[in-house]
This record gives C-alpha cells, sequence and structure tokens, in this order.
C-alpha cells in the first residue's frame, strides 16, 4: 500500500470565547487523502468544515495534532518551510467574486502566486499563465480583463487557475461551486474532473450538497460538531448509512432521482452551542435512537462490517443499519 498523500491526525482547534469559554470548532479529527484522490467533507454549517480547511491550509494554527504531507508533519513549519507548504496545498473558495481582487487584471490575479513563490522570469510567467487559461477553458483576452467583466462561473474558472497555476498536489475545494447558478454548476464540476485527471491532483472538497459530493468524491467524511463520526467509501456511505446522523443528512436531501421516495427522520431540536456541548455522543441529545450510554460516553470511530466507520454505540449494541 502507498503511503498517503495527506494524513490528518487528532487535530484540534479551539477557539477563545467570551470569558474564559472556549470553543471545540475542530475535536479529534482523523483522515487520509490519497494521491490523486478526492476526500468529501459534509455537515452542518458550524459542523467544523471551514475551520478543518483553514487548518490545512495554514491560515489556522492547529491547538494540538499532526498534517502529514508525504510523511512530513507541517503544524510547525514556518519561514521557507511553510512558504513550501503552500506551493503544494492550495485552494479555491465559495465566492469566486469575493475572492479576486477587483483592483487587479486576470494577467496579475494568476502570476501572483508565481511571482511570490518562484524565480520564473516575466517571459515564463505569461506563458504559464496563457496555459493555465487554456487549460481552465478561458482564452488568451481574458488576461486583460478585471473579475467584474466576467460571469460568476468564469471568474471561478479564474479561481480554479490561480489555484493549480503553481502545479499543487492537493486542492482544497470550499464551497466552490454553492455560489453558482444550477446551469453552470456542472460545467465547473466537469472542469476539477479533468484537472485531476490530467495534473493527478487530489481534493479535500468541502459541501452540503449531497449530489455535488456523490459525483465529484471517492471517499465521504461526515462532520457533527467539531468531530468525524462517519466517514466510508462513497458507494458504501450513500447505500447503507450507518450513524445516525448522517441517516438524517440524507433523509433530508432532496431525492438523487426524480420520483423516487426517501423516508424523513424527524430529529427534536437545533445542533447543541459549541460553547457547551453534551456529554457523551456530541448527537444525542437530537437523536431518534439514543440510548442511555450515549449520554455518558463519547463513542469513538470503529470500522464496520462493511469496511466503513463509524462513532456510535449502536454498533456496539448491533443496532446499526
Amino acid at each position: 500500500m502507498t503511503q498517503p498523500l495527506l494524513v490528518v491526525a487528532d487535530l484540534k482547534k479551539d477557539f477563545r470565547a467570551a470569558g474564559h469559554s472556549k470553543v471545540h470548532a475542530v475535536d479529534g479529527v482523523n483522515f487520509t487523502i490519497g494521491k490523486g484522490e478526492t476526500l468529501g467533507l459534509v455537515g452542518e454549517s458550524g459542523s467544523g468544515k471551514s475551520t478543518t480547511a483553514r487548518l490545512l491550509l495554514r491560515l489556522e494554527d492547529p491547538t494540538s495534532g499532526k498534517i502529514m504531507l508525504d510523511g512530513e508533519d507541517v503544524c510547525a513549519a514556518r519561514g521557507a518551510a511553510l512558504r513550501k507548504y503552500r506551493t503544494r496545498v492550495q485552494a479555491v473558495f465559495q465566492d469566486p467574486y469575493s475572492s479576486l481582487s477587483p483592483r487587479m487584471r486576470v494577467q496579475e490575479i494568476i502570476a501572483e502566486p508565481l511571482i511570490a513563490n518562484t524565480s520564473l522570469a516575466k517571459e515564463e510567467i505569461a506563458v504559464r499563465v496563457a496555459d493555465i487559461l487554456a487549460r481552465v477553458g478561458l482564452d488568451r483576452e481574458a488576461a486583460s480583463r478585471y473579475p467584474h467583466e466576467f460571469s460568476g462561473g468564469q471568474r471561478q474558472r479564474i479561481a480554479i487557475a490561480r489555484g493549480v497555476v503553481l502545479h499543487p498536489e492537493l486542492l482544497v475545494l470550499d464551497e466552490p461551486v454553492s455560489a453558482l447558478d444550477a446551469s453552470v454548476r456542472g460545467q465547473i464540476l466537469n472542469l476539477l474532473s479533468e484537472l485531476q485527471e490530467r495534473i493527478g491532483l487530489s481534493y479535500l472538497f468541502i459541501s452540503h450538497d449531497l449530489d455535488v459530493v456523490a459525483h465529484m468524491c471517492s471517499t465521504i467524511a461526515v462532520m457533527y460538531l467539531g468531530r468525524i463520526v462517519e466517514i466510508a467509501p462513497q458507494a458504501t456511505l450513500f447505500k447503507t448509512p450507518q450513524h445516525p446522523y448522517t441517516k438524517v443528512l440524507f433523509s433530508a436531501a432532496l431525492p438523487r432521482r426524480p420520483g423516487a421516495r426517501t423516508q424523513r427522520i424527524k430529529i427534536q431540536g437545533e445542533p447543541p452551542s459549541p460553547l457547551n456541548p453534551p456529554p457523551g455522543c456530541p448527537f444525542h441529545t437530537r437523536c431518534p435512537w439514543v440510548m442511555p450510554v450515549c449520554s455518558q460516553v463519547r463513542p469513538e470511530l470503529r470500522t464496520t462490517a462493511d469496511g466503513a466507520m463509524t462513532a456510535c454505540h449502536l454498533e456496539d449494541a448491533g443496532r446499526l443499519g
């Protein structure tokens, strides 16, 4: 078995709130991403998905845990080591309009990472920019224009071009199509798939759209209140979700096929406050299948019979499935 490109081990991030309270935004997250693979990260707003992304991008320092890229822990990287890491791990964010400077032409936007991180000559940078524009489906004339002169889909192509111009190994995609019209989402997803196949990119794909995740991801991790509660291959997760929270997410989503019927699972209440998370399983206050042990002991991720991993006491009781 080859070594994964990225290994995240017991990653935690706490934020100070009012007074002396702590918010456990990311609370012991573990996952791996292989070379050329896509890991999907799903969950409600506030579950910790974007904080996880910011930790991987080293926009935030973790409270504890490890982020291993090709076997090297990069959590303590500073200076030249951190700059090198950031050339290998890039990002595409949700809103292409706000992530692109309105005062810079497309040529400058895409060239900026090359100027900051390489010693390429001006002529070589111009060639690289023209090449990457062609790869994302934009013509040479686009280089001289400003972001406001493009449609939303075209702006996201520019953001993707900036993300891959350094030839990174991992691209963090934080809701990359949720701000786009439905008519262009498929085009951007197809572009990402083509780039992955041509360049050999690995993706961390964050989304609340289960259809998009099913289309793009080989493995899917489900987050709730800062923790991963289930992780499984895409086909396994969609066929037989195990964790109660995963089942609730799927039951609330639109059917994947027109006319298909799904059984709605009703839950009570809102997600607990991260300032005061419940003891035991974080989902037990809303779980339709709660047992006494759920409020007392926090379940850890365990491998199930079908090879998935889930953090649920129902597995011990033989009631998963």
